[in-house]
């Protein structure tokens, strides 16, 4: 279980050359936007992004498959209020995915987990896997983008462990579609975060911000700051 103290240490990586750009040349993007920074893409495409949530790999990790299915359906609702982003949707909950059980041996390797593979689809799933490269980190949004700097696809794995500097491995305890309490991480507040990587936004600066890139433990998701709201708004104002 989580300390008091301690703070969930979110991340995100990405491959490909930088993003797309609605709002300019990237060269001319500014460094930051009421604090936060860019991924450098975006999705260009009119119809929303798709996302296939594994509910069984949830379920296999010990969280219950409808309070997942609540806070992700709301974390894409506080994004999807506002005016510019594209609309994030659940497209199935039934997907199946290669990372739905527990840990394999090629992730204690440090192999790449197959969810976090170019395959068409963008994943929301959960695992058991402790990825020697994400040291700390109990979620992790990885995307794709093609020359246009489009985004084409992105992978999001939350983690029921979290690996220790040290090698030894400290579970989550998730607070799914519930008020967090000591030692829990909200599970709303994650999925929030993970969705900003997924529409283009870096971390912020700000730990106001839900792109800060720690989430406190014991504290339930506070809405998008205004600087949350202004940067996304930015990056899909064309």
């Amino acid at each position: 279980m989580l300390s008091s103290f301690m703070l969930t240490v979110l991340a995100c990586t990405q491959e490909a050359p930088k993003g797309c750009d609605p709002s300019g040349d990237w060269s001319d993007w500014p460094d930051y936007v009421d604090g936060h920074q860019f991924l450098g893409y975006a999705w260009c495409a009119d119809d929303g992004v798709d996302l296939e949530l594994d509910l069984a790999s949830f379920e296999a990790v010990g969280l219950a498959a409808a309070g997942v299915e609540s806070d992700t359906v709301d974390a894409m609702a506080e994004w999807n209020a506002l005016a510019n982003p594209p609309t994030l949707v659940v497209a199935s909950t039934d997907f199946s995915s290669p990372v739905s059980d527990t840990l394999r041996a090629d992730d204690a390797a440090g192999t790449t987990t197959p969810a976090h593979s170019f395959d068409g689809f963008n994943v929301l799933v959960a695992a058991n896997d402790l990825d020697p490269g994400w040291v700390g980190r109990v979620a992790v949004t990885k995307s794709w983008y093609d020359e246009s700097n489009a985004t084409q696809e992105t992978d999001i794995v939350v983690y029921r462990y979290a690996l220790r500097s040290d090698g030894t491995a400290e579970e989550t305890d998730w607070a799914v579609a519930s008020t967090p309490t000591a030692g829990q991480a909200d599970l709303l507040y994650n999925q929030v975060h993970e969705l900003g990587h997924v529409l283009g936004l870096d971390h912020s600066t700000y730990d106001a911000s839900i792109m800060f890139d720690a989430q406190p433990d014991g504290v339930e998701y506070p809405g998008l700051a205004p600087g949350d709201i202004a940067a996304v708004e930015w990056l899909y104002s064309g």
